[in-house]
């Protein structure tokens, strides 16, 4: 009975995420609940729009990948304007490859000078 009572007080993430409290996972991970009632409910395709319209530009990849895998429209504008960004062109070309949708992968100018850029931006940010 002592052992249940400290184990609910305990508000250290155990090994699976939860509780963790950052709230672009739980934010995903939500997401991910939704996903099967995409076309069912008129509010969740709402939902997925908002979470594309975020700041948060992790927050925007996770759920372009998520509508991706799962054969959901994602509108062209949006991809771009994660792709124009440098510390996110070589992540989002990475998960774009990883659910085999790299052909709505846009072709910017000069591709050849920014994907480097794109690949250095990247590795400080994780080095970070």
């Amino acid at each position: 009975m002592q052992k249940k009572e400290e184990d609910n007080g305990d508000d250290t993430p155990n090994s699976e995420g939860e509780g963790t409290g950052d709230p672009d996972s739980q934010l995903d991970d939500y997401a991910v609940l939704l996903m099967p009632f995409y076309d069912k409910n008129p509010t969740v395709p709402h939902f997925f729009n908002k979470l594309l319209q975020s700041r948060d530009a992790s927050l925007r990849l996770s759920t372009i990948s998520l509508l991706l895998r799962n054969d959901k429209p994602v509108g062209d504008s949006i991809i771009r304007a994660l792709a124009a960004n440098d510390l996110h062109r070589s992540r989002l070309l990475k998960c774009l490859q990883a659910i085999k949708k790299t052909t709505g992968f846009p072709v910017l100018s000069g591709t050849s000078r920014t994907w480097p850029a794109a690949c250095l931006s990247a590795t400080e940010a994780t080095m970070k």
